[in-house]
């Protein structure tokens, strides 16, 4: 497939730096055109920060934070505006995908957990598919057939790269799981044993000494539920 680098350099520079949960975006115009590419550039680098945060936040905050995403998102699309034929094609299909990683990558980490990285991960590849098969709609014949297999083999790749991740959080979560299951048997085991050792020493009582001896013995060696 062709890269699109020198159409991106013509546009300017975007330098994006995360802070927190927050994105540092300096955009340098000097071109009508450029503001597309900037667009995009800004909407990509929002879909960065919330996937590299890995923090709960509150519901406010990503409300605030899902509405930047509908405010970049409808600024990319116009931006297309200036363009025509098949670069604003590929204009529009950024733009989507752009905002589709974003919005998974917000909900990953509005909501943490193995399957909902896993989706955003599939998310991303599904959506970089898609770039990828509309860069390839400017060629024809066998060079179009080899771009769009070439995608999909990116496509495949990242997708079977997001199962296995899940599949190895899922076994880490398990044998955790497992481990302090077993971690309570065993102390179950030990105190049951010591909480027999116990009983038998009060035996050597009688009367209310005994009595008292098994009472504290329970109290000090059985679980109260």
């Amino acid at each position: 497939m062709r890269s699109s680098a020198p159409g991106r350099a013509a546009y300017g520079s975007v330098q994006t730096r995360a802070r927190g949960c927050g994105t540092l975006l300096r955009v340098k115009e000097k071109e009508s055109n450029r503001s597309r590419m900037a667009s995009v550039a800004v909407l990509a680098g929002l879909a960065l920060c919330t996937a590299a945060t890995a923090q709960v936040f509150s519901r406010s905050d990503y409300l605030a934070r899902d509405q930047a995403i509908t405010v970049r998102y409808r600024s990319a699309q116009a931006a297309c505006n200036a363009l025509a034929g098949h670069r604003q094609d590929v204009c529009r299909a950024e733009a989507r995908a752009a905002e589709k990683i974003a919005r998974a990558n917000l909900e990953a980490q509005y909501r943490p957990s193995a399957k909902a990285r896993h989706h955003a991960l599939v998310v991303a590849a599904d959506a970089r598919h898609a770039v990828a098969r509309v860069r390839c709609e400017d060629r024809s014949g066998a060079a179009r057939s080899t771009c769009v297999a070439a995608a999909t083999a990116v496509r495949t790749a990242a997708r079977d790269k997001a199962r296995a991740m899940l599949d190895t959080a899922e076994a880490k979560a398990r044998a955790a799981a497992q481990a302090d299951e077993d971690r309570d048997e065993a102390s179950g085991d030990t105190l049951a044993s010591r909480y027999g050792a116990a009983r038998q020493q009060c035996d050597g009582y009688v009367g209310k000494l005994k009595e008292r001896c098994l009472s504290q013995a329970k109290a000090h060696y059985i679980k109260q539920p």
